[in-house]
């Protein structure tokens, strides 16, 4: 049985839409609200202008990054057959692409760390770990991939890999390194 994990260039573009939104929040407030506005002092208009370039920097970057992913040539691809996982991505990221044996890998993790922010908000970060046989990890971001780290890590569970949820939290005490299974899935 094989499985075959695809993802176009549009669904791997789309992932920077959420950076292109909010880099576009702060300019598009300055040229709308702040600065045609008589009322707001000086000091906050050139404070919010600094924020206006930081967001079109933003902007600019995830336009950059949506346009490197559309040209690319190749493919977003991941094949699962009976003994291995071979894992292309389009555009060359530090681990991958990956073509690894299925009994090399000990386990596919999601990671879920839970941070509290400089301003006390919740951050959630997603990473996805394959740990292998030998000890050794391959950590990587979703970006990176392509495709959704979480299909082909469930494709592996049936291929007979182990796949467990960790969460991380780090909202009480920042130095916490204690992973525990994440039973909310």
């Amino acid at each position: 049985m094989t499985t075959l994990i695809q993802s176009s260039r549009l669904r791997a573009a789309a992932h920077y839409i959420p950076e292109l939104i909010i880099g576009s929040a702060f300019p598009a407030l300055y040229a709308l609200a702040i600065g045609p506005s008589d009322q707001i002092p000086a000091w906050f208009k050139a404070v919010f202008g600094l924020a206006a370039v930081a967001g079109l920097a933003l902007v600019f970057r995830a336009l950059f990054r949506m346009a490197r992913v559309l040209s690319a040539q190749g493919t977003w691809k991941a094949s699962i057959t009976q003994d291995r996982l071979i894992w292309q991505t389009a555009l060359p990221a530090r681990d991958f692409p990956l073509d690894v044996a299925l009994s090399d890998i000990a386990e596919a993790v999601q990671l879920r760390t839970y941070d509290r922010g400089s301003d006390d908000d919740l951050q959630i970060a997603t990473t996805y770990e394959l740990r292998f046989t030998d000890g050794s990890v391959r950590t990587f971001a979703q970006e990176d991939c392509g495709i959704d780290p979480d299909r082909v890590f469930q494709a592996l569970k049936e291929h007979g890999v182990l796949y467990r949820p960790w969460k991380l939290d780090r909202t009480e005490d920042p130095s916490n390194t204690t992973r525990v299974v994440d039973h909310t899935d």
